[in-house]
């Protein structure tokens, strides 16, 4: 019995997984006309945005703060005994940073592809929303 719920579920992922990739190909990107910065700030920030350099960087810098924060957690923090769970601080802080740049991501991939801010919030919030239903699913297999 256990065994045909999980063919069956996952031969349904993979339908779901199938029909969402045939739909996101039927959709290709549609060009945008970019509009023009009007102040200073804004044109560093996309000037920023499109450097590999600060995306690498970036990834970098995230990567460590990953590895510093699940080190404390494993060790219980016996590298750093004077601060009391800061691993788990490290861990939740790269787990909120990480949301936010899904979020960012997912709403200015929306946006590239034409659609209006209200589309592009929505597909945000569903993609947290996804989040949300698979923490909670493997907080209920135990897994976390």
């Amino acid at each position: 019995m256990v065994q045909s719920t999980l063919l069956a579920s996952t031969l349904l992922m993979g339908l779901l997984l199938a029909a969402t990739v045939v739909a996101v190909r039927s959709f290709g990107p549609r060009r945008t006309h970019a509009v023009p910065a009007t102040n200073e700030g804004a044109a560093t920030l996309r000037r920023v945005a499109g450097s590999p350099v600060a995306w690498t960087v970036t990834f970098l810098a995230l990567s460590a703060v990953g590895v510093a924060g699940v080190l404390l957690f494993v060790t219980g923090g016996s590298l750093l005994p004077s601060v009391p769970g800061l691993g788990l601080w490290l861990v939740g802080v790269l787990a909120g940073v990480v949301l936010l740049y899904l979020v960012w991501g997912v709403y200015h991939a929306v946006r590239y592809r034409g659609l209006h801010r209200p589309a592009a919030l929505a597909a945000a919030a569903w993609m947290v929303g996804m989040l949300v239903v698979a923490v909670v699913s493997l907080r209920l297999r135990d897994v976390l």
